[in-house]
């Protein structure tokens, strides 16, 4: 469950809200076949899945946690009334909630921090808007893929994608509504859906083939939306058609096609 490809930068953590957190916790762990710790959580804390926990207000559902130089700094590049605030308990963290409802958790960057096994896309109501915010939340350039079916931005840090945005449409039974999506690494995807289905999760995007890497996505028992992955060998920008990124000088020019 580890990256070898180059592709994604693998400094984020995740974060669970759900109704039966310790119940989800224990599925979760299971699905991955991760070794059980001495209590429910502790080895998703392994791979990045920092906390699982109830979700009391009424959100739920997967925060990413992204990991920067600076908390203070990176809020302060928000545009002010474009986005909110959610209580934390964590003097050295912020919660940020964008216009159109989506949560992230900003945490400063330690030195060692381990590598996890999660990755993340956004599906949003309005691509663009989520796109700009989190490039300028994050301080990240913008690579929009050519005619994409789903309007598919990566936002990257170099040659790394961070995070994808992208609008889920098409998908039966699918509510229309922006929602974080967060990935685990499998060696098999069919496997791991083959297993999910069984234990009571629901296929919402059967296993297929992207560019970047062979993925699922489904619905866990408690209705929260996960996905598996198993990356392609092949560095990302040989093998995906992109526009510059959005910062750079020629932003409608194609480049390294596949």
């Amino acid at each position: 469950m580890t990256d070898t490809s180059g592709n994604y930068l693998w400094e984020s953590e995740a974060e669970l809200v759900t109704a039966q957190p310790e119940e989800a916790a224990i599925y979760y762990e299971w699905l991955l076949g991760l070794p059980p710790g001495s209590r429910p959580g502790e080895a998703l804390r392994r791979i990045g899945v920092t906390d699982v926990r109830a979700s009391g207000s009424g959100r739920a559902g997967w925060i990413p946690v992204f990991l920067v130089d600076d908390v203070d700094e990176a809020v302060g590049r928000l545009k002010p009334g474009t986005w909110s605030r959610l209580p934390s308990d964590d003097p050295g963290s912020a919660y940020v909630v964008d216009e159109q409802g989506l949560a992230v958790r900003l945490r400063k960057r330690e030195p060692g921090h381990p590598d996890g096994a999660v990755n993340f896309d956004c599906s949003a109501l309005d691509v663009a808007a989520a796109a700009r915010f989190y490039s300028q939340l994050l301080g990240l350039s913008i690579a929009e893929v050519v005619e994409d079916t789903y309007d598919m931005r990566f936002l990257v840090d170099g040659k790394r994608i961070v995070a994808g945005i992208f609008q889920l449409n098409g998908v039966e039974r699918f509510d229309r509504r922006p929602v974080w999506i967060t990935y685990f690494e499998v060696d098999s995807v069919e496997e791991s859906v083959t297993r999910a289905v069984q234990s009571g999760s629901r296929v919402r995007i059967p296993p297929v083939d992207s560019p970047l890497n062979r993925y699922a996505v489904l619905d866990d028992p408690w209705g929260n939306l996960f996905g598996f992955s198993s990356l392609f060998a092949e560095d990302w920008d040989e093998a995906v058609a992109v526009r510059e990124p959005s910062d750079a000088p020629c932003a409608a020019r194609t480049v390294r096609h596949p």
